[in-house]
């Protein structure tokens, strides 16, 4: 398949050596310190751990790692990723998920409970709550 960028709010690097953009990308946010979502080992044993680890560092972009998001993830999950995102002195300005759907998913709903005042599964059993802008 060949490499492609989607913007749709959500942005989307897809494509070969695409990990190694995205510091470069988050710094483009003006953003110092992220929180950086992740599924399970695959992405230590297939490298992409320590490519997106290098570009974050290269570009000085601090992080903290949140391990653990599962296939269908649990509310209680990113429940947990919420508070310490929101966590004033963890200094967090944006969310990074490195993975599949689940952990592309739990970053979104992250990235919106940041800012919510309620609880995030209220966004997702009422439509009719409209969150705030996320994090990016």
């Amino acid at each position: 398949m060949d490499s492609f960028v989607f913007h749709s709010p959500t942005k989307i690097l897809f494509g070969k050596d695409s990990i190694q953009k995205i510091g470069s990308e988050i710094k483009n946010y003006g953003v110092n310190k992220v929180l950086i979502l992740f599924g399970g080992g695959s992405v230590k044993t297939n490298g992409v751990y320590e490519r997106a680890k290098k570009s974050l560092s290269d570009s000085g972009v601090a992080d903290i790692e949140f391990w653990g998001i599962q296939p269908n993830p649990l509310v209680s999950k990113v429940r947990e990723a919420i508070s310490i995102a929101k966590d004033v002195e963890n200094g967090i300005g944006g969310i990074i998920a490195v993975g599949g759907g689940s952990v592309i998913d739990s970053a979104k709903a992250v990235g919106i409970g940041v800012k919510y005042q309620g609880d995030i599964w209220d966004i997702f059993e009422d439509v009719k709550k409209k969150p705030n802008k996320g994090l990016p």
